[in-house]
């Protein structure tokens, strides 16, 4: 059979529906879909034993970069290459960064102005937005990453289930804090009439809907489910919501200590 990057290639739609002006590429592509279609029914594996265990990409990079005479011959190439092949000339690019940290800024600058030349004859806005992003992250004159959690983002987000908020709890898990624990906290929110177990163990945060509580349960915590979304952001600390009742915790001090170790576990994302 073919693998993606080929099938990606050779699909197509006919003519009719790929003239039709409802069908024009302006938020997905063919190829992308292609891609998608075969990843979701057959993995990432194609089929090529060699990639089974690949060399990292660093390696990879290096040893190429040493048949193709260094890293300046081929930031030549790419430069020679970029007027008429800009997508050659930023995979070019992208191997130099990859193999020759001291040639990144140089690799960095001719990648961004690659990238402004597919931005500018691609019809598709996702790809445009992509390149242009990237090209300034590239230039450093923008950096990406998590928006700051404001107030706003959080009265947003307390209008949900609280279902929804406890599962990002799970991909929030700090691996080198719970490496070794093995502790489990239920979790009650009166004001939603639920309420759920959080199992930390094997450096894995299990979640589960209990229909009640169990009544041999060590740790159990109290809190409206509008609360806690802000008290596990850090808009609001625990210590004063522990303080003031809205956090209530059975077993005194003890349990509450356990709490905030548990808690702890946790990024705040």
């Amino acid at each position: 059979g073919l693998d993606a990057d080929t099938l990606a290639r050779t699909v197509q739609l006919p003519a009719e529906l790929a003239e039709h002006p409802w069908l024009q590429p302006f938020y997905g592509t063919v190829p992308w879909s292609v891609r998608a279609i075969y990843n979701g029914y057959l993995g990432w594996f194609e089929g090529n034993s060699s990639t089974l265990f690949p060399i990292a990409s660093a390696t990879r990079a290096q040893r190429l970069l040493a048949l193709a005479g260094g890293a300046d011959a081929v930031l030549a190439e790419a430069e020679a290459q970029l007027p008429a092949d800009p997508q050659w000339a930023a995979e070019l690019a992208d191997l130099v960064r990859a193999a020759s940290p001291d040639s990144v800024p140089v690799a960095a600058e001719l990648k961004a102005r690659a990238l402004r030349m597919l931005a500018e004859v691609t019809p598709n806005p996702n790809a445009r937005n992509w390149y242009l992003t990237d090209a300034l992250e590239l230039e450093q004159r923008i950096t990406t990453g998590p928006s700051p959690i404001s107030a706003e983002r959080v009265a947003f987000a307390q209008g949900f289930p609280i279902a929804g908020v406890l599962r990002s709890m799970a991909v929030n898990l700090d691996p080198e804090r719970s490496a070794g624990v093995n502790e489990r906290v239920v979790l009650v929110f009166p004001d939603q009439g639920v309420q759920y177990a959080v199992h930390v163990r094997h450096q894995v945060a299990v979640i589960d809907a209990l229909p009640s509580v169990p009544e041999d349960e060590s740790v159990v915590v109290t809190v409206p489910a509008t609360e806690w979304l802000a008290l596990m952001t850090g808009q609001r600390g625990f210590p004063l919501a522990l303080a003031d009742g809205t956090v209530q915790v059975s077993g005194g001090m003890a349990d509450t200590a356990k709490l905030l170790r548990f808690l702890a576990l946790f990024r705040q994302e």
